[in-house]
This record gives C-alpha cells, sequence and structure tokens, in this order.
C-alpha cells in the first residue's frame, strides 16, 4: 500500500549506542577503537560508551481531524518496541498520542533521560508528516490539515521545535531516522565515501538524522524501511562499509540510501546528515554488530524457540485456516494454545441487583464481536522467559511466584504488549501472518463468560469457586491469618496459597482456563469509569488520547474476595504497573477474510 501525500512519519531518536543491543542497558557498551581512521590502525584498550539505555516509541494510527488513518504505524512501533526491549532498553511505548502528549512525551524524554551523558537514548515515531513553507511537521492525531493555518500550527510539532528538544538532552550521540516523504530542515544533507574507522573522534557529540525519503515523495506502508533498519543492526544486511566490526550511523544512512533508491528506481530517495550546529556534527553514532561484543548475553529467545521458528515451513496450515466453535490451535514458537470464539452478542456489564457490584459496571449494553482466537491459559513464566530470558515474577510474602507453569507476573501492561508484538513478529507464518495482542475489554469479558449470564461463569454463588478458580479463600487466608484476619473470602478451599499453575482447575464451557481467579489480566482498553457510555455496538474498544491512562485489567486473583471474582468486575492500572497478582493472556486475531 501507498501513501499520497504526506506519507507516513516515522522517526528514531537515538542517544548514546543501541549496539545490536546486545550488551544490556546495566552493563554498559564497550567499543575498541583504532589509533586512526584507517581500520588497520592499532587497537587501543576498550573504552565505554554508554551507561544505560532507554527507548520512546510511539505510534499514531487513529488520526481524528482530516488526516488519513494509518494501519501499520502503531504495528510497527509495537515490533520496534519488542525488538529493542530484547536488546537491552528499558522501553516506554506509547500509541495515538494528541498534541499535547506528543509534545510533552518528547520534551520529558529528552530532558529526563538525556539528563546521563553517558545514556543511550532511542525515540521511534510513527505516524504522519509533512512538510510545509520548507518546514518539517511531525503530526499527532489530533492535528488538522495544513490549511488550517495557524491551528495546524499550534498542534503539529516542527522540526525546528524538534532541533530545540535534542540539544536540551546532555547525551553526547542522537540519532533520528524519518520514514516519511519528508524535507529536513535542520540538517545538512550528505553523501560520503565508507566512513573511517572507530576512533576518539568518533566520540565526539553529534546528532544525526535519516529520511525515508525527500519532501512530496510516496512512502511505502509495508514496514520495508523498519526491516532494513533492524536487519541491518542485527548483521543481516551487508551494511557495515569499511568491514571494520561496527555499524555507524553514516554507514547506516549510506546503505539504506543506496538499498531504499534501488528497490524503488528512484521514486524514494533516503537522504542523511548532520544538525546543522557546529558543537554536535563531529562525531558518529556507532551500532555494535553481534560478532563485536565481547561477552554478550543469552539471547532473550531461547535456541529451542528459534529451532522451532526456523523448522517450520512456511504455508497454508489447516487448523488457523478453518475456524469453528470450540476448536483449539497451538502457536508454533512458545507453544501457546489458543481456542476459536465464534462470532455472536452478549450483554456487557453487570445488573443493578448482582452483589459487589460497582458502578463503573454499568450500564448493561449488548455487544456484537468478530470471531477470534482466545489463548486457553495466561501466559505462563515459561512462555514469557522465551522472550526475556531474565524475567523474574519473584515471590508473594515468602511463596513463590516463579514456576515454569504458573502464570507470569510483575508484567507491566508495556511488557504484556511488547511480548505480544515479538510473538507476531518471530512466529511461522501460517495461512496468513498472524497477529498476537492483549484482548480488548469486550474480548475478555465475552470469552469469560462463555454463554452464561450469572455473576461467574459457573453461577452467582462464590463459594463454589474452588472448583473453577483459585482465589481468595480458607487455603489463603490460613497462610496468611496474621495479616489478613479480617478479610472477605470464598468459603472453600482450593487446595493453593499463592498462584497455581495454569490449567489446574475446570475450564468454562468454551475451553478457556482460569478466566476468574488465579491472577488478574490486563487488557487492551485504557480504563474509564463511564467507558460504557462511550461503547459502539461493534467490536467495542477504548483508546484515550491519553498515553499515561490506565489500563484495564479483569478477572480476580489469588488473594482476592468474591466481590473482584466475577464477570463484570472492572480495574485499572498505570501501564507501567508491576504486580505480584497481575499477568495476562493473549487472542491471535482471525485470518483475514474469516
Amino acid at each position: 500500500m501507498k501513501r499520497i501525500g504526506i506519507g507516513m512519519l516515522m522517526v528514531w531518536v537515538v542517544i548514546g549506542l543501541t549496539a545490536g543491543d546486545l550488551l544490556s542497558a546495566t552493563r554498559g557498551v564497550s567499543v575498541v577503537m583504532r589509533s586512526s581512521e584507517n581500520p588497520n590502525a592499532s587497537k587501543l584498550p576498550p573504552a565505554q560508551l554508554y551507561e544505560e539505555s532507554h527507548a520512546l516509541v510511539i505510534g499514531i494510527d487513529r488520526y481524528s481531524a482530516g488526516w488519513p488513518r494509518l494501519s501499520n504505524a502503531v504495528k510497527d512501533a509495537e515490533q520496534v518496541a519488542a525488538e529493542l526491549e530484547q536488546r537491552g532498553f528499558q522501553v516506554t511505548l506509547k500509541r495515538d498520542l494528541n498534541a499535547a502528549a506528543l509534545k510533552e512525551a518528547m520534551e520529558r524524554f529528552f530532558i529526563l533521560k538525556g539528563e546521563n551523558p553517558n545514556a543511550r537514548l532511542l525515540v521511534w515515531f510513527a505516524g504522519h508528516g509533512t512538510t510545509e513553507h520548507g518546514e518539517g511537521y511531525l503530526i499527532p492525531a489530533d492535528a488538522p490539515l495544513p490549511r488550517a493555518g495557524t491551528r495546524f500550527r499550534l498542534k503539529a510539532l516542527s522540526l525546528r521545535r524538534m532541533g530545540e528538544y535534542v540539544r536540551q538532552a546532555r547525551s553526547k550521540h542522537l540519532f533520528a531516522v524519518f520514514d516519511a516523504c519528508f524535507a529536513g530542515t535542520i540538517f545538512e544533507g550528505v553523501r560520503s565515501a565508507p566512513p573511517p574507522a572507530i576512533t576518539r573522534v568518533t566520540a565526539a557529540p553529534v546528532r544525526q538524522f535519516l529520511t525515508s525519503g525527500d519532501a512530496n515523495q510516496e512512502v511505502s506502508d509495508d514496514g520495508r524501511f523498519r526491516r532494513y533498519f533492524l536487519e541491518a543492526l542485527r548483521g543481516q544486511r551487508r551494511a557495515d562499509a569499511n568491514r571494520d566490526g561496527y555499524l555507524t550511523a553514516s554507514e547506516l544512512g549510506m546503505y539504506l540510501t543506496d538499498r531504499v533508491s534501488n528497490l524503488t528506481r528512484n521514486r524514494q530517495t533516503p537522504r542523511y546528515g548532520k544538525l546543522r550546529d557546529p558543537d554536535y556534527d563531529r562525531g558518529d553514532f556507532v551500532f555494535l554488530l553481534p560478532d563485536t561484543a565481547a561477552s554478550p548475553p543469552k539471547s532473550p529467545m531461547r535456541p529451542v524457540a528459534r529451532q522451532i521458528a526456523a523448522s517450520l515451513p512456511r504455508g497454508p496450515e489447516s487448523c488457523w485456516s478453518r475456524p469453528q466453535a470450540g476448536k483449539m490451535c497451538r502457536e508454533p514458537l512458545v507453544g501457546m494454545a489458543f481456542v476459536w470464539i465464534p462470532k455472536g452478542r452478549f450483554t456487557m456489564g453487570s445488573p443493578p441487583g448482582e452483589k459487589g457490584r460497582k458502578r463503573d459496571e454499568g450500564p448493561q449494553h449488548s455487544v456484537a464481536l468478530d470471531g477470534f482466537w482466545m489463548a486457553r491459559h495466561e501466559v505462563t513464566n515459561g512462555q514469557l522467559r522465551q522472550f526475556h530470558a531474565g524475567h523474574d515474577s519473584g515471590h508473594y510474602k515468602g511463596h513463590a511466584l516463579n514456576g515454569e507453569q504458573q502464570p507470569a507476573v510483575r508484567v507491566s501492561w508495556e511488557q504484556a504488549s511488547a511480548f505480544a508484538a515479538w510473538l507476531t513478529e518471530h512466529s511461522a507464518s501460517e495461512t496468513q501472518d498472524p497477529r498476537y495482542r492483549l484482548p480488548s475489554e469486550a474480548q475478555w469479558e465475552y470469552a469469560a463468560r462463555a454463554g452464561s449470564r450469572t455473576a461467574r461463569f459457573w453461577g452467582d454463588d462464590p463459594d463454589d469457586a474452588c472448583l473453577f478458580a483459585n482465589v481468595g479463600d480458607r487455603a489463603f487466608k490460613k497462610g496468611f491469618q496474621n495479616l489478613y484476619p479480617n478479610k472477605p473470602i470464598h468459603n472453600c478451599d482450593d487446595g493453593h496459597i499463592v498462584s497455581a499453575p495454569v490449567g489446574r482447575f475446570k475450564p468454562n464451557r468454551w475451553g478457556i482456563f482460569d478466566m476468574l481467579g488465579n491472577v488478574w489480566e490486563w487488557t487492551r482498553d485504557h480504563y474509564k469509569p463511564t467507558a460504557y457510555d462511550q461503547h459502539r455496538r461493534r467490536n467495542p474498544v477504548i483508546i484515550s488520547g491519553d498515553p499515561n491512562a490506565e489500563r484495564v485489567d479483569r478477572g480476580g486473583g489469588y488473594r482476592f474476595s468474591p466481590e473482584n471474582v466475577r464477570a463484570a468486575d472492572r480495574d485499572g492500572d498505570q501501564p507501567g504497573l508491576k504486580n505480584n497478582a497481575l499477568g495476562f493472556r493473549l487472542m491471535r486475531e482471525a485470518d483475514r477474510g474469516m
């Protein structure tokens, strides 16, 4: 698909070293420099360049003031976030930012994260961009079209303002990549011979920029530029022009310019260069290629997972392509099982007389949903560790939560979303390329109810819970009787003091386990007490313009009372929260045409 006119804009802003991210943020990154620019010059002792790594990743699809909505900006941002987190970055992922939120996110990131001269910072922006009267602009979700004049300029983020932001960061190196039909107004475009070897001059302050196309050119909306960038970073593309084992921003700019220009027959011609400022145009941003790192940590994807993904044939797969109610399919990368949930209609929310009901559970309303695949179980520690080998669910007051088959907890909403993006990116393709993500709140409740209309899928009596769910019960209270003497409990014994291995209790009638109890589960929606007043009738989901908005979590958990373990109960938490009773499960979208 091609975007016309303004095209799509993606921005990477990287301060510090992105290292193919073979070294973790906490260990720092060291490089071996040469005594001169000759690649064969004598080596100097290793020198540390950066101490920590931070990333701000932004994707905007949902434009609301005249700009065409996009299809892949958020998806690309999610994939970039997942890749960067694997490579040692502390990632903040934000979606569909309005003007105020975009400017605040940029400003806070450059000032706060850029305070450390030895940090490495990366910002990716995916959304619309344009050039007006020689000035480049990033377009937030609520910006009007340029013909709105002053209203447009008040909302859009100019590259001139971007130039101010990058100067406020004290970190030495910055690299910004704009994937769009876009004209640079703050940097000098260059073409150069293969860059020299890494020397002390390389570490001098620099602000570098790369655009995937010039002004008024059409830019493809297929993730091509992002893919080439990441492949070059991984060493899968021969972008290291001088073969010294390091990939600089200059080399990357030269490689992507040649690659994209040739593929598009010069319909899309990238440009790259440095900030027009003598204080920031001397050094060169550096990536370590995989064979350069002295002591890389274990890959976040275990060898077994890599072997499975590599060995599975790509092509038609009958399981996913013929969904029917109750059918189970298993994705091949981490072995997660999914059950087909057929399209249908249900009454969402709780009636006024339901015991434990809260005001945000109403009004009850009819919701229609398309069919989708729902994970049979919550994501386990073992599955999450295929993505992040060092994940630690910890313990609850001395009781372990870290078993391979226990649900993964202490996982933020951002990390859960990054895992979904990673699974999407790395799963073998079946009938169509799969897309995994957190379920919407409506999808979650529909799957949890499984056709029931009672407070819980087994009925209204909370004391029947222990056959179906791991909840706050007599076993939990006995284990913590001195801490919770007056805590309301389910009057039964499920045999578990804390979280149980997934699938130990009876499933609901659709074959899904632990939809209530065990651990709370993140959903896709932003939390609003009045969300149900805003639901559309078909496939509702609430995504606000506030990047810091709370996200909805559902289902109750191993230490929660009957009022929380109900199909309609809702809660909201900050997207960065990590809690010992909060995990997640995934859904898989139906193949196109199903």
